[in-house]
C-alpha cells in the first residue's frame, strides 16, 4: 500500500513552510548522494527528500498496532531516562481493588 505522502503531500514544501533552509527532493541516486555529502559536510540542518520506486516486498505483518509501538517506544524511554511519563489512575492486578 503506498505511504500517506505518496499522492499530493510535497514534504519539501512542508520542511520548507516549517522554516527550514536546506531542503532539497532528490530523484535519482546521484541526486540524493550529492546532497547527502553537502549535508554531512555542513553544519546546518538538512532535511532530503528521496523519491524512491516503489516495490511490493515480502514483509511481515507488524507484531504490535500503532498504539502498541507508542506504548513500547514510550517504556522504553521512561525506563532509559529513569522518568515516568505515562501514568494509571487504575488498580494494578496485584490490587485486591481490581476485583
Amino acid at each position: 500500500a503506498p505511504t500517506a505522502t505518496a499522492g499530493q503531500a510535497d514534504l519539501a514544501a512542508i520542511a520548507r513552510g516549517a522554516g527550514l533552509a536546506n531542503v532539497m527532493t532528490a530523484k535519482t541516486l546521484a541526486e540524493f548522494e550529492e546532497g547527502f555529502l553537502r549535508a554531512l559536510k555542513g553544519n546546518d540542518l538538512y532535511f532530503i527528500v528521496a523519491k524512491v520506486k516503489g516495490e511490493a516486498g515480502d514483509v511481515p505483518a507488524a507484531a504490535l498496532d500503532s498504539q502498541g509501538y507508542k506504548y513500547l517506544f514510550v517504556r522504553y524511554i521512561e525506563k532509559s531516562e529513569k522518568l515516568k511519563i505515562l501514568t494509571s489512575t487504575l488498580p494494578r492486578a496485584s490490587d485486591p481493588r481490581a476485583n
